[in-house]
């Protein structure tokens, strides 16, 4: 609710707050909220169209344009080709212009005078875009370390902060389409399957973080929720009927699915840390899995569904 208040006054507005906060959920919620409004015509709300982009992915001259000094010819940046377009639009459904990707001042210097009340887009061809009422901006941002006051004075400013949601809401999520796909393939009893799974995820997915985090050294730091999402993508790709997943061995389905749990809570949480540090998380995990063998670490084994059990790499 917040974000589409502050988009009243402003025409420039910063979403602020670390990945897994919410930022792209909320514009994309009011996005659909606004199309249901205007489909069901309840008072005068129009739809919203998003024009996504990642200026951090792209040069400034990808992002502006340039200018050719030798045969004096324009080239169109990305920006200012949808500045153009979407300003050149007579409908009244509103255009977002979305930058997905961390403010710095090698660009956002340069929308100053976008988000300022003169809200006109000056290109080095001297060309000057000026941008209508039904045209937004919307930041996407995890911090503001190196925004100047200038820019940030312009803004508006609404914080997402990343503990209000955490990464329960992504999992419980995701378990309610794996509960949809173990009934599409037919597997015994989806509604335990998923038990067990919110069981092992309850049980062990927060004291691994948390073992990571106070325990081990990580190569790259990766926030929990990349962790988390790492886990479900890894576990989707392997408990598949075409992985060896047996949906008719009704007995040892339940086992073959907290092994490849455990697998992907090692290959995933445990993925990122160092050598030293996986001898610690080696601990942890067979404390999850006692089965583990104890000749090497659990990052040496792989889940053998035909013997239902660790076989060396």
């Amino acid at each position: 609710i917040q974000t589409p208040q502050t988009q009243e006054p402003r025409h420039g507005v910063m979403l602020v707050g670390q990945t897994g906060a919410g930022k792209s959920t909320a514009w994309r919620t009011n996005q659909g909220a606004f199309k249901k409004l205007s489909d069901r015509e309840i008072g005068e709300w129009v739809p919203a169209r998003p024009y996504l982009m990642n200026p951090k992915s792209i040069t400034m001259d990808e992002l502006y344009g340039t200018y050719n000094l030798a045969t004096r010819e324009w080239h169109d940046g990305i920006l200012s080709y949808i500045m153009r377009s979407v300003c050149s639009m007579d409908t009244k459904e509103k255009k977002w212009i979305v930058f997905d990707g961390p403010v710095d001042t090698l660009w956002i210097e340069s929308m100053n005078t976008v988000l300022d009340d003169n809200k006109m887009l000056t290109l080095n061809s001297g060309e000057r875009i000026s941008m209508p009422p039904t045209v937004g901006i919307l930041f996407e941002v995890q911090d503001l370390a190196v925004a100047s006051p200038a820019t940030v004075s312009r803004c508006g400013m609404v914080y997402y902060d990343y503990p209000d949601l955490g990464w329960e809401p992504y999992f419980l999520t995701w378990l309610e389409s794996r509960r949809e796909y173990e009934r599409s393939i037919n597997a015994p009893n989806p509604d335990q399957v998923c038990a067990n799974i919110k069981l092992m995820y309850d049980t062990h997915v927060a004291n691994a973080l948390a073992h990571r985090k106070k325990e081990c050294v990580e190569l790259f730091p990766t926030h929990e929720i990349n962790a988390v999402r790492s886990l479900t993508y890894l576990f989707d790709a392997l408990a598949t009927p075409e992985n060896g997943l047996q949906t008719a061995d009704a007995e040892n389905y339940i086992l073959h699915i907290n092994m490849l749990w455990t697998f992907a809570l090692v290959w995933s949480i445990g993925a990122t840390v160092t050598q030293d540090s996986r001898r610690k998380f080696d601990m942890f995990a067979r404390e999850v899995d006692p089965q583990f063998p104890s000749s090497d670490t659990v990052y040496e084994y792989w889940v053998d569904l035909k013997n239902h059990g660790w076989k060396s790499w």
